[in-house]
């Protein structure tokens, strides 16, 4: 999956996921473990303020679908990257981790 979002400033943030099924989830037959890989890109205007340039990345995605039901129970995505960062005649470095999870619910929290 291919998507560009439009950001103010920073001009388009390509986003780029491929996503791969892994299967059941052992001992548990509605539910199907999905990872996926994403890739970000800035693209800027000629002339822009602020400059951005992701120099390393490591992101990845963890899905859980149950079948049964026809939705997502849990979702998890870890994002590793740095970036540089121009603007206003300085540069600097920015380490960015975070994690964000999902749990439907009353779903089952299995991993």
């Amino acid at each position: 999956q291919k998507r560009s979002i439009e950001t103010a400033g920073l001009g388009n943030m390509d986003i780029d996921t491929t996503y791969t099924d892994k299967g059941e989830v052992p001992g548990e037959p509605d539910i199907r473990k999905i990872d996926g890989t994403v890739t970000l890109q800035f693209h800027q205007p000629e002339n822009a303020q602020v400059s951005v340039r992701v120099s390393s990345q490591d992101n990845a995605a963890k899905f859980l679908f149950n079948t049964a039901s026809g939705h997502l129970s849990r979702s998890e995505i870890k994002q590793k990257m740095q970036m540089q960062i121009s603007a206003g005649g300085q540069e600097f470095t920015q380490d960015l981790t975070q994690t964000v999870s999902m749990t439907l619910a009353g779903e089952s929290a299995a991993k």
